[in-house]
């Protein structure tokens, strides 16, 4: 008997794989096509959510300045509208005077200051966090502390008779919920980096920005607009569109590659070790690097 009557057998040895390479590779053409459907479903998500976010804030900050006048101009002169003698003769609205001015853009400096401490402080924590526990629950804790800053923010402007209105410097508190919108800019732009391969993502990163920047145009009009009515209807409508923002975040898929299988080697907590710092570094210096982009308004 020669070795051709063995046929299939030839070569079968304890270490050969008992599917042959044709059975191992039935759905291998299935397998791209639903990977680049998966990706463009996150990417769209993601869109959504950062869209949503952001034309929400672009929305409400032309009507919150406005608001945080008239309430500074009823505090110091007694009237949301009238006129006052101005400086150099006739008359000026008593809310463009120079101690109301002054005052509101005190309130909006340490406003702003206070709202980009949360993300510097948090950056490394909430960086460690995103590849140990997954970068959706970040990107949603994110998201929720920047929906309660904006809601409390409301609430004190509505209660302003009995609230001052400088408690809003201490809103930025709730951004220790997720790290605030630096951290959930950076969440976004990592999970894309996850799921599209990098010949892909300088193309990904122009649309999910051009659309970011397409609703921030289409908010500003949108918002001088409503305010032809009242301030408060599109300082409202914001939080709204915020809240669209959050539940489109849940609709997210986890994007945090799995972790290696565990070596057999007499040297594997040594590797494991290596393995697991050298990459936690890598995934932290990305977001670190992604920390910046501005998402929504600055303060």
């Amino acid at each position: 008997m020669n070795a051709a009557d063995h046929g299939p057998e030839q070569g079968v040895s304890e270490t050969a794989p008992l599917l042959g390479p044709g059975a191992r590779h039935d759905n291998s053409d299935e397998r791209p096509h639903t990977a680049k459907k998966t990706a463009r479903n996150l990417l769209l998500l993601i869109a959504v959510v950062i869209v949503a976010v952001d034309f929400g804030s672009y929305l409400s900050y032309a009507p919150e300045i406005e608001i945080f006048e008239t309430i500074i101009c009823k505090r110091l002169h007694g009237f949301e509208k009238g006129t006052i003698a101005g400086q150099h003769g006739g008359s000026i609205s008593a809310c463009k005077s120079d101690d109301v001015q002054a005052e509101l853009a005190l309130l909006v400096g340490w406003m702003s200051f206070c709202n980009q401490v949360p993300g510097i402080l948090l950056a490394l924590p909430y960086g460690f966090a995103a590849d140990r526990l997954g970068r959706k629950p970040v990107l949603l804790l994110s998201v929720i502390g920047l929906i309660l800053e904006e809601a409390v923010i409301r609430f004190i402007c509505w209660k302003s008779d009995i609230i001052p209105i400088q408690a809003i410097w201490a809103t930025p508190l709730f951004q220790i919920l997720g790290g605030g919108p630096q951290i959930a800019t950076s969440m976004a732009f990592t999970m894309i980096s996850d799921v599209f391969p990098l010949a892909q993502r300088s193309s990904v990163f122009f649309l999910l920005s051009a659309a970011i920047l397409l609703g921030e145009i289409l908010a500003t009009p949108l918002s001088a607009f409503a305010m032809s009515w009242t301030p408060w209807f599109p300082f409202l409508a914001g939080v709204v569109f915020e809240i669209i923002g959050l539940v489109s975040a849940f609709a997210l898929c986890e994007t945090m590659p799995s972790q290696p299988d565990r070596p057999d080697h007499d040297d594997a907590p040594h590797q494991r070790t290596q393995t697991r710092s050298s990459g936690e570094h890598s995934k932290l210096s990305t977001t670190i690097m992604q920390f910046w982009p501005n998402f929504g308004k600055d303060r």
